[in-house]
C-alpha cells in the first residue's frame, strides 16, 4: 500500500484501495479530496468532494466511487459531459430510434439555436452544474431573444434585421420545455446524469393573437404571374449570360412553385416533399376531359392525417405546365430527373427542397408585391387562400373544398367567415326577385299612415307606445 502520509495531512483508504479519501498537505484549502482508481484502468481520478467534514466527505467519496464504478462497467464515460456533447448524445440515438423526420428537425432546430448557445460550456462546464435556476434563467433569456437580435447565433448568421418580432409565446416555450426535459430524462436513464431538475416555463407566458397572412386579390396575382413571365422572357446582358441562365432557372422554379399552389390549394409544406412521380394526368372517359392529379401521402399530409388525391382547378394545364418545368431542370443538369426526385429541389443540394420562403419574399418584395393592401406579408400560404377563396366564389361546395385541401369545412369557416358572406352573394340573393316584389307591393298597399317604430333599446318609451296602440283600438 502507498504511504501518503508526507502529502496528506489527513486520510483514508476504502474498497481495497480503489477510493482514498485525503486533506492536502500544505493546501490552503481544509477540503477533502477523492482519488479513485478502476480496474485495468491507467491513472486515476481526482475529485474535490467540497466538503470539510470527515463524515460527509466518507459519505460523498463513497457515492462516486460507486456511481464512477457503474459507468464504467456499463462502458459508459466516466467524465461529466457538457450540454453541448450530451445534445449531440441524444440527437444521434434519436436519429438510430428513426423518430418522425419532422419532429427531429424540430428538435435539432431548438438545440443547435437555443439551448446549445445558453447552455454553453463556459458557463455550464457539466451538465451537473444545471439546476433549476437556471432553467428558469433559460426561458428568461428567449423571451429576450429577438430583442437583441444581433448578439444571437441566428442573428449573426443572417445578419439581417429580425423577421419574427412576434412576443415568445407560451406555445413555443411549452415545445421548448418538452425537448429539454427529453434530453435531460434520457441522460438520466443512461446514468449521465442523477437528481432530475424540473423544467418548467413561466406562468405569464400568453399566446400572442394570430397575424393573418396576407392575401392574392385575382389582379395582384396576374400582375405578379405576368411581371415573372417578364423577367423570365427578358433578353439577358451578354456580359452577365451565365449569371442570367442561373436566374431564369430559379424564376422558372418559383413559376411552377407559385401555379402548382394557386391551382391545387395544396400546403407548402406539402408541395415541397412531393417527388415527381406524384403529379399524373388522367382522362375521364365519360367526358373525355384531362385532369392533373396530386397524390399526397399520408407522411407528407399535415399531422400525418390521411392521404388524398388532389385535383387541380384547370383541367390538364398544370400537368403541361409541370412536363414544361421537367425541361428545365433536365437542361440543367439530368441527374435532377427521376420518379422519386423532387419537384422543388435545391439546385445546390438536389436531396434537400429549396428554400421557397426566402426566395418568394425576395421577389414579391423586387415586384412591391410582398405587403396586401391591409399590410399583411405574403406567402406561399397565400396562394392556398386564394384557391380556396376563388372555389368558395365559384359556388363550390365547402365539403368538397376541404377534401381537396386537405382540411376542415370548420377550418375554412374560422379562417374565411368574413370573406364567405360576401363571396357566397349571389347564392345569399337568389330567392330574392320573387319575395322582395310581393313585400313592396304588400307594403305600398297598406291603408292610413304609416308611423316609425319607436326604438326598441327604450323600454318605457316601447312600453307607452303600445299602451296608446290599445287606447286608439
Amino acid at each position: 500500500m502507498t504511504d501518503y502520509s508526507k502529502s496528506y495531512d489527513d486520510y483514508q483508504q476504502l474498497y481495497d484501495g480503489h477510493l482514498t479519501l485525503y486533506t492536502r498537505a500544505g493546501s490552503k484549502s481544509p477540503n477533502w479530496y477523492a482519488r479513485i482508481t478502476l480496474p485495468n484502468m491507467r491513472g486515476d481520478i481526482r475529485r474535490s468532494l467540497k466538503t470539510t467534514s470527515e463524515s460527509e466527505a466518507i459519505f460523498e467519496g463513497k457515492k462516486l466511487y460507486l456511481e464512477l464504478r457503474a459507468k464504467y462497467d456499463q462502458h459508459i464515460p466516466l467524465d461529466s459531459l457538457n450540454f453541448h456533447q450530451l445534445s449531440e448524445l441524444y440527437l444521434e440515438d434519436r436519429a438510430l430510434k428513426r423518430r418522425v423526420r419532422s419532429s427531429h428537425k424540430e428538435y435539432h432546430w431548438v438545440i443547435e439555436n437555443f439551448l446549445n448557445p445558453f447552455f454553453n460550456p463556459d458557463d455550464f462546464p457539466t451538465i451537473h452544474d444545471i439546476g433549476e435556476t437556471d432553467i428558469a434563467g433559460y426561458f428568461a433569456y428567449r423571451e429576450r431573444y429577438w430583442v437583441n437580435h444581433s448578439n444571437t447565433p441566428i442573428g449573426a448568421a443572417a445578419n439581417r434585421e429580425p423577421t419574427n418580432k412576434r412576443r415568445y409565446s407560451k406555445s413555443a416555450a411549452n415545445r421548448e420545455a418538452i425537448i429539454l426535459r427529453n434530453v435531460l430524462r434520457w441522460a438520466r436513464d443512461k446514468g449521465y446524469l442523477g437528481r432530475l431538475p424540473k423544467v418548467e416555463y413561466p406562468d405569464h407566458l400568453q399566446e400572442p393573437e394570430k397575424v393573418r397572412g396576407g392575401i392574392f386579390t385575382e389582379t395582384d396575382w396576374r400582375r405578379y404571374i405576368a411581371l415573372l413571365v417578364h423577367d423570365i422572357k427578358r433578353q439577358p446582358d451578354p456580359d452577365k449570360l451565365r449569371y442570367h441562365i442561373m436566374i431564369v432557372r430559379r424564376l422558372e422554379r418559383l413559376r411552377f412553385w407559385s401555379l402548382l399552389l394557386i391551382s391545387s390549394g395544396i400546403r407548402p409544406q406539402e408541395a415541397k416533399q412531393l417527388k415527381q412521380k406524384q403529379i399524373f394526368s388522367r382522362v375521364d372517359p365519360a367526358t373525355g376531359h384531362t385532369f392533373t392529379c396530386i397524390d399526397i401521402t399520408k407522411e407528407q399530409s399535415k399531422n400525418g392525417r390521411a392521404a388524398r388525391r388532389v385535383i387541380t382547378d384547370n383541367f390538364g394545364e398544370t400537368y403541361k405546365y409541370f412536363q414544361r418545368y421537367l425541361r428545365v431542370l433536365y437542361d440543367y443538369d439530368p441527374k435532377f430527373i427521376g420518379d422519386d426526385k423532387l419537384i422543388f429541389p435545391s439546385f445546390r443540394r438536389p436531396e434537400e427542397p429549396f428554400d421557397q420562403m426566402s426566395a418568394l419574399r425576395r421577389y414579391l418584395k423586387s415586384l412591391n408585391l410582398h405587403l396586401d393592401d391591409d399590410g399583411a406579408a405574403r406567402t406561399s400560404y397565400s396562394f392556398r387562400s386564394f384557391y380556396i377563396t376563388k372555389q368558395l366564389e365559384h359556388g363550390v361546395p365547402l365539403y368538397v373544398v376541404a377534401h381537396n385541401a386537405g382540411t376542415s369545412t370548420d377550418m375554412i369557416l374560422k379562417h374565411y367567415a368574413k370573406s364567405m358572406t360576401w363571396t357566397m352573394r349571389s347564392w345569399l340573393t337568389a330567392s330574392a326577385p320573387n319575395w322582395l316584389k310581393n313585400e313592396i307591393e304588400g307594403i305600398t298597399n297598406i291603408e292610413g299612415p304609416l308611423h316609425r317604430p319607436p326604438p326598441l333599446d327604450d323600454d318605457a318609451r316601447l312600453l307607452e307606445h303600445f299602451e296608446g296602440q290599445k287606447a286608439t283600438t
